[in-house]
């Protein structure tokens, strides 16, 4: 972020979702099936957004998220007294009770829009919101795969290593006969 203290990380291969705050907080980790939505925010206006169809739980709490998030981003427009002021957000909603909003600032001053910082900061925010369009995709996916995962592994339980090593001997027994 702008600030130098709040930011946002991806782990590719555990898909896990750092979120930085400040110094004072710890860093929040989370699985990807953690996150809820991601808002891209450009002078108090949602350009681009992206939320989770399901699991159904979600779709409530989506709602309140959704209503929180668009008093956070009035909020700004009321403290901003600059004419000239750009500012571009990206707000990530992450399934958590106690702090579901996390905000990383990408530009917050006075600046021409279409100039190079607001261009640097538009294209850096644009890239955080698809990594996490992107993660959220993945979030669906496996959500959609896990009840059917759950019923192949009850349905055909795997066999044990017991089990295995019984047919392995049982097949070197049958070549030592044969053989």
């Amino acid at each position: 972020g702008t600030d130098g203290l709040s930011g946002i990380a991806v782990n590719d291969q555990t898909l896990r979702l750092c979120l930085l705050k400040n110094p004072a907080i710890p860093p929040q980790l989370l699985p990807i099936s953690g996150l809820v939505g991601s808002f891209l925010v450009n002078n108090g206006e949602i350009i681009a957004k992206r939320l989770r169809p399901g699991p159904k739980a979600l779709i409530s709490f989506q709602a309140i998220m959704h209503s929180n998030v668009e008093r956070l981003i009035s909020s700004w427009q009321a403290t901003s007294s600059a004419h000239d002021n750009q500012r571009i957000d990206l707000i990530v909603v992450i399934h958590d009770e106690d702090n579901p909003l996390h905000v990383v600032n990408f530009l917050d001053m006075e600046t021409k829009k279409g100039g190079i910082p607001y261009e640097k900061a538009l294209g850096t925010a644009t890239h955080w919101h698809n990594v996490l369009d992107g993660l959220i995709f993945q979030a669906d996916q496996h959500a959609r795969l896990q009840p059917e995962l759950e019923q192949e592994e009850t349905e055909s339980p795997l066999p044990s290593v017991a089990d295995e090593l019984e047919k392995l001997l049982k097949l070197q027994s049958a070549d030592w006969q044969n053989g």
